[in-house]
């Protein structure tokens, strides 16, 4: 647990035991995304945590109760990790084939998968690339020509 001081909150042997859980299963961003959505917790807070820096201890509950080290409060820890649900909207995306369709079917906008997409790319758990604009279209340029 942490202990409070003249100075702040103080780990001790348990914190550091919850130090060596944290880092056992983290070992990259994709995990620490993983972790910090199956805990609840932001990633900022496992960061500190690896930083050997105190947390409070709700926060210290959730983290143990998510990694499984003490049992979960009810359901509260039943909601998919933030990596499942982006590798879920990469699937439908393949599925689907369209942005709309997909922000359709979880109800999102198609720019919000959009830039979903884009953050699973950036953390390396798949490759999407936007296909880039062909140029104008035919009636668009015929319209063009019209008007000069």
């Amino acid at each position: 647990m942490l202990h409070s001081s003249s100075r702040g909150v103080a780990l001790d042997e348990t914190a550091v035991s919850l130090f060596s859980e944290v880092a056992r299963v983290i070992s990259n961003e994709i995990d620490l995304l993983e972790v910090s959505s199956r805990c609840r917790v932001n990633p900022t807070t496992l960061r500190k945590i690896l930083q050997e820096r105190p947390v409070s201890p709700p926060t210290e509950r959730k983290i143990r109760a998510g990694l499984g080290l003490t049992p979960p409060p009810g359901a509260v820890f039943s909601r998919p990790s933030r990596v499942d649900r982006l590798c879920e909207l990469y699937r439908l995306y393949q599925e689907k084939g369209t942005l709309a369709a997909v922000g359709r079917t979880v109800g999102l906008s198609r720019e919000r998968v959009r830039q979903l997409l884009v953050r699973g790319t950036q953390i390396g758990l798949f490759e999407y690339s936007a296909l880039p604009p062909s140029g104008p279209s035919r009636r668009r340029s015929s319209r063009i020509t019209k008007i000069f």
